[in-house]
């Protein structure tokens, strides 16, 4: 099977859940907001590896431009931080049920 991206969210427990498989992995990053990167709101899974990356943005902005899009002032980049098969390949299972 080839690789299915999953974008994940932080939930209101402070997890995170595979919420969507990814079609194009550049419009989900572009409509995200710096303020969201920066407090770690979400991730990108890829199963079947069980690859867990971070969105980060590639530089720091202030305060007053957390709503800022990415495209205007910085960009995405994924850092890969954990490897989590089991939790990858469920997110995935009950997104393609």
């Amino acid at each position: 099977m080839d690789q299915q991206l999953i974008f994940a969210a932080k939930a209101t427990d402070e997890r995170m859940y595979g919420e969507s498989l990814i079609d194009d992995l550049d419009i989900q990053l572009w409509n995200l907001e710096y303020g969201d990167v920066a407090a770690h709101n979400y991730q990108i899974w890829e199963y079947p590896s069980g690859k867990i990356y971070n969105i980060e943005s590639d530089r720091e902005l202030s305060h007053d431009d957390y709503s800022t899009p990415h495209e205007q002032k910085w960009l995405p980049t994924l850092v890969e931080v954990d490897v989590d098969r089991l939790k990858v390949k469920t997110a995935f299972e009950k997104l393609t049920e």
